[in-house]
């Protein structure tokens, strides 16, 4: 057989990749000795297999390295120094060999990690998929109530009462006293001086009832009130507001 035969045979990718027979083997380890085509025939063969493995190498975290070294220190020395290859061309299918099975090592480590880490994913996605549904089922529950507010300007018997200065503190007072109950708007009145807080009142006979301080919101500010015949804010220098005002601002009575 020439040389040319030979080299397209087959039989030099099947030693690389460890698949020959012993014969075979003999064969083409004689024909490297004595032909330097067949040689770098082989170096070509080996070269193209190493750039496949490392272009197709997943990149492992930067662990891994630390992990391996140190398990190999941590490995007993052997009685014997290891037997060394005997030259040839058969050192260099050993040594890739080598090299796949570190990188298939390495790949496999990666995937399993991986995997975990998207199964935590998972978990956390479907836990916050779980805490919307139930922000949603409680916003829905939320929306199906009644609102208060739009009851009570919706009878035709609530009134709108002025409470004001006449200056610049006003606000509008929804009475209903057939349900009594009051609500009235905190954001249409300006800011208090700084030290002061605003207390609501309503006039029953010729008490005050308080009503407490400002609401934060419209919902917040809606109580239930009888036979009121007016309706008053004072300024009060505690957040707490008093049993009794100690300065009416304003000032609105129910007709």
């Amino acid at each position: 057989m020439d040389i040319q035969s030979f080299i397209q045979s087959g039989l030099l990718e099947a030693y690389v990749l460890g698949q020959c027979s012993a014969e075979e083997r003999t064969q083409v380890e004689r024909m490297a000795a004595d032909h330097v085509e067949v040689r770098a025939e082989l170096s070509s063969i080996e070269a193209s297999l190493e750039g496949y493995a490392a272009a197709h190498a997943v990149q492992p975290p930067d662990w891994m390295k630390t992990s391996i070294l140190e398990r190999l220190e941590q490995e007993p020395p052997g009685n014997s120094p290891p037997e060394e290859l005997p030259p040839g061309p058969g050192k260099a299918p050993l040594r890739f060999f080598q090299i796949l099975a570190f990188l298939l090592a390495v790949t496999c480590s990666f995937l399993f990690l991986r995997q975990k880490d998207m199964g935590h994913e998972n978990n956390e996605l479907r836990f916050r998929t779980d805490s919307l549904q139930q922000k949603l089922v409680a916003c829905s529950q939320e929306v199906q109530k009644p609102d208060p507010i739009a009851e009570l300007l919706c009878d035709p018997g609530t009134q709108r009462i002025l409470v004001s200065d006449g200056k610049g503190i006003y606000t509008i007072i929804y009475y209903n006293a057939s349900q009594k109950k009051i609500a009235y708007d905190p954001y249409s009145l300006p800011s208090p001086k700084p030290g002061s807080y605003y207390q609501f009142w309503a006039i029953v006979g010729d008490k005050p009832v308080s009503l407490g301080m400002q609401a934060s919101n419209m919902c917040a500010s809606i109580h239930t009130v009888e036979n009121a015949i007016a309706f008053a804010i004072s300024a009060e220098g505690t957040p707490e507001g008093n049993p009794a005002p100690t300065t009416v601002l304003a000032i609105g009575k129910a007709g």
